[in-house]
């Protein structure tokens, strides 16, 4: 099987380098374009007869209190390009505010925001402003219109950042509305024609993706531990000058990885084209004692004449333990949960937003869409409904915790039914009493009980149906909170409360106890330490918490007797940012407190970090998050 793994959406064509997918919205939206929303009153069509032309535009419609949102991220390697669209903007109101945008928000290479640009339509109250990290552009009128203009030009209008910190752009078509229930009281942005270019002469690279080919192994379509495949990388020409004779070499430096092919070739490649290797591809393996998900990272250098570049990818082993998807926006039980999960050996990722290609790659997914009012809501229709939907129907195992996601979403805000894959009915929008709860005799939750101290607001009653069975109780309300069910494709575990409002007891009453019996649940068991393939381990500790963390982090380990231990902490790409080294005479658990600041004494930025600790006769890799 060949996977073919995206990178950057980059994919149209044009006489100039072109880093939007599906500008001219000729394809569905869903090329190209991530959908996102909340609210009931909220619509995003695709048709012909929005503007006079005979092609497709696009239409985002919100009312009420909701916002709608269609965009795509690009990376990009200058801020010397020129933006441009077709739009036409509305917003109206006696209530409230409402807006309707085209954004530009300026990313760095963790995605963090760092400003945004509007094109915009609003009405007086809406709370858009002009600041050194906000630049707005008033639509000429409520008719359609060309916009457009050189992205190093519009930042000199936003001297709060540094164009340098620039990785990635995020092109946004967003109506937002707040307390708007008249008639004809909404926000509407139409689009067309959305272009994002490079019209100069130096010459400019991309690596927009790469396929696995393991025909020759278990042709599952990824690399597992123990198998050989081919590596092809797709590479496009987003510069101004064509590339006559394109060749690269891969490196990596992972314990795991044997490299017995490292060179490619891939030839001419014209500018706004793309070509890969996949004639001459990269060959490697895997250790067969890689931990499941672990993530192996590499290096492609790309060559023609005089011309270099270098790009940094990873590639995840075989798969991960878990998922943990928290759209919520208080973020209450994401990061607790993940961090939770990682303690017990778990190998897992965190992240706010679901990727909807390879969720094959995770054994289990933990989904939290919060509490009302701060809740989100998972459309009926939206990319993600369908993406869990066919991960469900694969086989794969989900936990889903929400206040309103079982009863009140699918019944009233236009919410997907999840009740018939979790084997749930939902029987009462419920009230403001979550708590305490108690685990169900016979089942894996037997002998818990937790007070409940988390957000409690219109939390959903729940009563089993088909092979769901319940797991918790509200004890003094007499309503079930949490069924299970062991379905003949697929496990689920589904909860009206959340994880991090639980508090823990004794015994076993304990959310690492909770936790712990879920993935048992759900049949995947933990890896051990991240160890390399030759070496005897003989005091595989090393522990992080909190982990996500934000200002600084408890790392216990313990180093053997008579030994110098080092421990290294480095960043996603490498770059090491803090080290330190132990000594001791005899066998003892030491912690060292980091406070996310580097040898330089300076503050990391949020991401991904590796942990590295090195003694005489072993070596243990953990992987922790810095949250802002």
């Amino acid at each position: 099987m060949i996977n073919i793994i995206a990178l950057l959406l980059i994919l149209s064509f044009g006489s100039d380098a072109q880093f939007i997918s599906n500008g001219d919205f000729e394809e569905q939206l869903s090329s190209g374009w991530t959908e996102s929303t909340q609210g009931t009153n909220v619509t995003i069509t695709r048709a012909t007869n929005f503007d006079p032309d005979p092609d497709y535009e696009v239409k985002i419609e919100a009312s009420g209190s909701a916002y709608g949102q269609l965009y795509q991220v690009v990376d990009i390697v200058t801020t010397d390009l020129e933006f441009e669209v077709d739009a036409k903007l509305y917003s109206w109101t006696t209530g409230s505010w409402a807006g309707a945008a085209v954004c530009i928000y300026y990313l760095d290479g963790n995605d963090a925001t760092l400003g945004v640009t509007r094109i915009y339509s609003k009405t007086p109250d809406c709370p858009w402003a002009n600041s050194t990290v906000e630049h707005l552009i008033e639509a000429v009128d409520t008719l359609w219109h060309n916009y457009s203009f050189n992205i190093n030009t519009e930042l000199t209008n936003l001297t709060g950042i540094n164009p340098l910190d620039i990785k990635k752009l995020k092109i946004t078509l967003l109506d937002s509305t707040y307390n708007c229930w008249g008639a004809s009281e909404l926000a509407k942005v139409f689009a067309d024609n959305v272009s994002l270019s490079y019209n100069g002469t130096t010459p400019y690279i991309a690596l927009i993706g790469k396929t696995i080919d393991d025909t020759g192994g278990n042709s599952n379509g990824r690399l597992d531990p123990g198998e050989t495949v081919d590596i092809s990388a797709i590479l496009k020409n987003i510069g101004g000058v064509d590339f006559t004779n394109v060749t690269a070499n891969i490196e990596s430096t992972d314990p795991y990885i044997n490299i017995t092919d490292y060179s490619g070739v891939f030839g001419a490649i014209l500018i706004d084209s793309i070509k890969d290797n996949s004639a001459d591809p990269f060959t490697l393996s895997a250790d067969g004692s890689t931990p499941q998900g672990h993530n192996a990272d590499f290096i492609l250098i790309v060559y023609d004449g005089s011309f270099t570049d270098t790009f940094d990818f990873s590639i995840t082993i075989g798969t991960y333990n878990y998922l943990v998807w928290d759209p919520d926006i208080n973020h209450s039980s994401g990061p607790e949960i993940h961090s939770i999960l990682s303690s017990l050996n778990y190998s897992g990722i965190y992240s706010t937003s679901l990727p909807l290609l390879d969720l094959d790659m995770y054994q289990s997914i933990f989904v939290c869409v919060g509490i009302y009012s701060d809740n989100y809501l998972i459309g009926a229709s939206s990319q993600e409904a369908m993406a869990l939907e066919s991960y469900l129907n694969n086989g794969g195992n989900v936990y889903l915790e929400g206040g309103d996601v079982w009863y009140y979403d699918p019944q009233y805000q236009g919410g997907y039914d999840f009740g018939p894959f979790f084997g749930i009915n939902a029987t009462a929008d419920g009230a403001s009493d979550m708590g305490p709860i108690a685990g169900e005799t016979g089942t894996f939750t037997s002998g818990m009980s937790f007070t409940y101290s988390g957000e409690n607001s219109y939390m959903d009653h729940l009563s089993p149906t088909g092979s769901g069975f319940i797991v918790f109780k509200d004890t003094d309300n007499s309503y079930n909170c949490g069924i299970a069910n062991d379905a003949a494709t697929h496990n689920t575990f589904g909860c009206s409360f959340e994880l991090s409002g639980l508090n823990n007891g004794t015994g076993n009453s304990t959310k690492e106890a909770l936790l712990d019996s879920i993935m048992v649940f759900f049949g995947v068991t933990s890896s051990a330490v991240e160890e390399l393939p030759t070496v005897n381990i003989q005091h595989p500790i090393l522990r992080a918490y909190p982990n996500p963390f934000r200002e600084s982090i408890e790392i216990n380990m313990q180093i053997p007797a008579n030994s110098i231990s080092t421990l290294e902490i480095f960043d996603i790409s490498g770059r090491l940012v803090k080290n330190t080294m132990f000594s001791s005479n005899s066998s003892q658990n030491i912690t060292f407190t980091w406070d996310g600041r580097d040898n330089r004494g300076e503050r990391v930025r949020s991401g991904v970090y590796i942990i590295t600790f090195e003694s005489d006769d072993y070596k243990i890799l953990k992987k922790i998050i810095a949250v802002e």
